[in-house]
């Protein structure tokens, strides 16, 4: 199993059903540990609150 960690311009896709969201879905439904950094949180918090 490998870890996986999705930028913000990911998680960003995938919560506004972008072009590339089944992309990102494709990964994140996949059993691996996400890593979700603080960082990466606060960006995707900023711009969908």
């Amino acid at each position: 199993m490998k870890d996986l960690v999705i930028d913000s311009s990911g998680w960003l896709e995938y919560f506004t059903e972008g072009k590339l969201a089944g992309a990102y879905l494709k990964h994140l439904r996949s059993p691996k540990i996400i890593w979700l950094p603080t960082l990466v949180a606060y960006e995707v918090y900023k711009k969908i609150k």
